[in-house]
């Protein structure tokens, strides 16, 4: 199977079949404690219900590259500063991930999302199977 990886968006691809691709976040993407998205970029008030893990996923049109697929939204602690004397200084963070399309992709779209529980969600866990048509030249990653 054919795998790749774009160090511009931090994400890696497993090829599945004719124009299909599952799509993992890359390392040194941090999310701290998922906790559900929303397809495209995040909104600017209160959060949508996302659709049901189970239906698949059509959006209305293809995304180009470098637009946001989907975003993740999450919280936790994240270690701000830390001292000779090894205290370190927690923050509590919130906010929202955006996964941007590749540029090896002309353009895409959210076949299905694969994730049930994103309280267990990690980096590199599968995240969406992507319907796409790879763009000619790979040097864009």
């Amino acid at each position: 199977m054919t795998t790749f990886v774009c160090r511009k968006t931090l994400t890696s691809f497993l090829k599945l079949g004719h124009n299909r691709y599952q799509m993992k976040l890359a390392e040194p993407t941090i999310i701290l404690d998922a906790e559900q998205y929303v397809l495209g970029s995040p909104p600017l008030s209160s959060i949508p219900p996302p659709p049901s893990p189970s239906a698949p996923i059509s959006p209305p049109a293809p995304i180009s590259p470098l637009s946001t697929l989907l975003s993740i939204s999450h919280s936790g602690f994240a270690t701000t500063a830390a001292d000779e004397m090894y205290h370190t200084v927690w923050e509590n963070f919130e906010g929202w991930h955006e996964v941007k399309l590749s540029p090896l992709f002309k353009n895409a779209k959210i076949e299905r999302v694969l994730v049930d529980k994103w309280e267990q969600f990690e980096v590199g866990d599968p995240l969406a199977v992507i319907v796409g048509e790879l763009a000619h030249d790979t040097s864009a990653c």
